[in-house]
């Protein structure tokens, strides 16, 4: 997938599979976006909770064992967390400075190319879809889905995905800001007793972190 990143000055990168990339434990070497151009990826460092762009640490039911981060082209944040020791993967990327353009609002909102993403993300153990269905934050531009797939190995029996695009931060002082989504959430969590609702709370609950040290102390207590 091909998403358009744009800022106040109209500057434009494609953002290729980077992110579903990440959602595998697996790094490559020299990354290419989907149109064939170089990007610069950190290294993936862990980080503590606290320090997360978003509150996803704090509003998610599953347990958190694992944060990471990687700074793509010097613009764009990646977090990393590997859910409940291995059952799932939750990969953000958020834009502080930019938002994404209307082509790919037009695709994140298209359910075909959602279930073709989610069928790729599951690869051969595909069975069928048990449930999808579409997200929404109040108060917060949001567009996406989440689905309940039914996979043939019977350890796992059912695999949660979801693709989820909101605007998280306020207007910009840029004059092409029309509040396009800026921040992308994929996750992949398998197991027999898995449901939506699971993981339905945080991805419509989800915020930036603006106060960090409440944002610490709510964790402390969590």
């Amino acid at each position: 997938m091909g998403n358009t990143l744009k800022t106040g000055t109209w500057s434009a990168v494609t953002i290729g599979a980077a992110a579903l990339l990440a959602l595998s434990a697996c790094q490559t070497t020299g990354p290419k976006d989907s149109s064939g151009r170089n990007m610069q990826l950190s290294e993936w460092k862990t980080i503590d909770a606290s320090e997360t762009d978003l509150n996803l640490p704090l509003v998610l039911s599953q347990k958190v064992t694992k944060i990471e981060y990687q700074l793509r082209d010097n613009a764009l944040d990646h977090h990393r967390m590997r859910l409940d020791y291995g059952k799932g993967l939750l990969f953000t990327e958020y834009s502080p400075q930019g938002w994404y353009g209307y082509q790919t609002e037009n695709e994140i909102k298209d359910i075909e190319k959602f279930k073709a993403s989610a069928t790729k993300a599951v690869g051969d153990e595909f069975v069928g879809f048990d449930e999808i269905r579409e997200i929404k934050r109040k108060r917060m531009k949001t567009m996406g889905y989440a689905a309940l797939v039914d996979v043939k190995n019977p350890a796992k029996d059912k695999c949660f995905f979801a693709k989820v695009a909101y605007r998280v931060k306020g207007l910009t002082h840029y004059d092409n800001d029309f509040r396009n989504v800026d921040t992308f959430v994929w996750a992949r969590y398998c197991d027999p007793n898995v449901t939506i609702d699971d993981f339905a709370y945080a991805l419509e609950n989800i915020d930036l972190v603006e106060d960090r040290e409440k944002y610490r102390a709510a964790l402390a207590a969590k």
